[in-house]
């Protein structure tokens, strides 16, 4: 990504959730406290396959060189030695992190190396990697309980939802005690944008236990799920939401002051992976959706738009159209950055 506000954006958003490293040299570059004149790097969970690769972008501000030395020698980073003007000073920088196939599952670091060219001082400092055996699995939805009264309605998030099964999933409602006793109370599933839940008619979901404050309710449910689809863009009449009425306002036997807990099962889910394998969205490879993907788009879109040198595979541009409307342009990056914001909140 180019484009400095919306990265910068991007970056704030992603200091605590993410495995996007940021590299600087100045304390006032997004309110890191690192010494002027050095670096730091930021970093969270890198997951890497065996076999694979990832890309992660990093932020230089000072004059220098860079040199990335892996702990295990089944781990490379191309290039792994950097200087002007292949490193950019004061921009955003991409390395790419491969893993050998067999490599051991597990930890391993990769010490950082600046070379201050101005002063010649040296600061290392090290990024994390996690070597996994498979991708990690990708939410396409949540699920909430939703509080509805005629002058309020409150939607308490619970588990993302990622594959067809049984979930068990526990809401605190002790601060909602103003509204509980008289609310309709409902157990919703919702998708994340651009994901669809199912296909209508395959996709299904049945409650199965409800607990209220550790105690089995042995009551019936109010209404039968209720199924919501939408012809919005790409989602072709397929289902959004699914949402069951447990209680419909002071329903005899339906109460709780400290929690509600609900197993229901979910069957026909759609899969957000593409023919290939690869994950929509997923443009770097690195087996999840986030502000990284974003970048990688508006980068290519700021080539295209300009005539200029795509830098994306094939496989990558089609993980890029999160959208799937043919097209690879800032409205799939936009796409991506809000997948990543619901799934980090």
């Amino acid at each position: 990504m180019k484009n400095t506000k919306l990265l910068s954006a991007f970056l704030s958003l992603s200091m605590g959730v993410t495995s996007l490293p940021y590299i600087s040299s100045y304390a006032n570059a997004f309110d890191i406290p690192v010494i002027p004149g050095s670096f730091s790097v930021k970093s969270g969970d890198i997951e890497v396959v065996p076999g694979g690769s990832v890309d992660v972008v990093l932020w230089v501000s000072q004059i220098g060189t860079m040199t990335f030395i892996p702990d295990d020698p089944s781990i490379t980073v191309e290039p792994d030695y950097m200087k002007e003007p292949q490193l950019k000073n004061n921009d955003y920088n991409t390395i790419t992190i491969r893993c050998a196939e067999g490599a051991a599952v597990g930890k391993t670091n990769i010490t950082v190396r600046h070379t201050n060219y101005l002063s010649g001082a040296v600061k290392e400092d090290t990024i994390e990697i996690n070597v996994v055996e498979q991708k990690s699995v990708t939410a396409i939805g949540a699920s909430y309980l939703a509080l509805k009264t005629n002058s309020y309605y409150r939607q308490i998030k619970g588990d993302c939802i990622t594959a067809d099964g049984r979930y068990d999933v526990t809401w605190d409602i002790s601060g909602y005690t103003d509204y509980i006793s008289a609310a309709d109370i409902s157990l919703l599933v919702d998708n994340y944008e651009p994901f669809d839940l199912g296909v209508k008619d395959k996709f299904g979901m049945a409650v199965e236990e409800i607990w209220l404050d550790g105690v089995k309710y042995e009551g019936d449910i109010a209404e039968a799920p209720v199924y919501r689809a939408s012809d919005y863009g790409s989602h072709n009449g397929n289902i959004l939401n699914s949402e069951v009425l447990l209680r419909k306002g002071d329903t005899a036997g339906f109460s709780a002051a400290e929690s509600v807990r609900v197993v229901f099962t979910l069957n026909g889910l759609a899969s957000p992976l593409l023919e290939n394998g690869a994950i929509r969205g997923d443009v770097n490879s690195d087996n999840r959706v986030d502000s990284v993907d974003a970048s990688k788009v508006l980068a290519h879109y700021a080539l295209v738009s300009t005539d200029q040198e795509d830098e994306l595979s094939a496989e990558q541009l089609a993980a890029a159209d999160i959208d799937m409307d043919g097209e690879v342009n800032a409205n799939d990056a936009s796409k991506i950055l809000a997948y990543y914001s619901n799934v980090s909140t």
